[in-house]
């Protein structure tokens, strides 16, 4: 969610009222929708404020960080962000069975990669 003009909030907007009322992520994906959203403290303050009640933070430490390296090595050729790596390497250790995303390629390339049993909420 970036902003009111960002092409895909119409989209996020429909499948976040789907999603349950505990989302689980990790630190680099609120680093990085903060700031997306920073033209709009409202909504940065409104994702901070969700954290430890219906945004659940996955803890994440040096293994996952050196996993995140490993995924950004391996996939060097897609470009993957850090909050797409943490958001992968979580799926890889079962935290979750399904991701939501506004790019369902770099998660589907992984997928593949691992035949991981997830869905891509998009």
């Amino acid at each position: 969610m970036r902003s009111l003009r960002d092409q895909h909030r119409p989209r996020v907007l429909e499948i976040a009222a789907l999603l349950p009322s505990v989302v689980y992520t990790t630190w680099p994906v609120v680093v990085e929708a903060t700031y997306l959203l920073r033209h709009d403290p409202r909504e940065v303050r409104a994702v901070l404020g969700s954290l430890g009640r219906e945004l659940r933070l996955i803890p994440q430490g040096d293994e996952a960080a050196h996993s995140m390296r490993a995924v950004l090595e391996k996939y060097s050729d897609q470009e993957f962000s850090v909050a797409d790596a943490s958001l992968m390497v979580a799926a890889a250790s079962g935290h979750f069975d399904a991701i939501f995303t506004v790019d369902r390629k770099d998660f589907s390339i992984f997928i593949e990669g691992l035949s991981l049993p997830l869905t891509i909420l998009d």
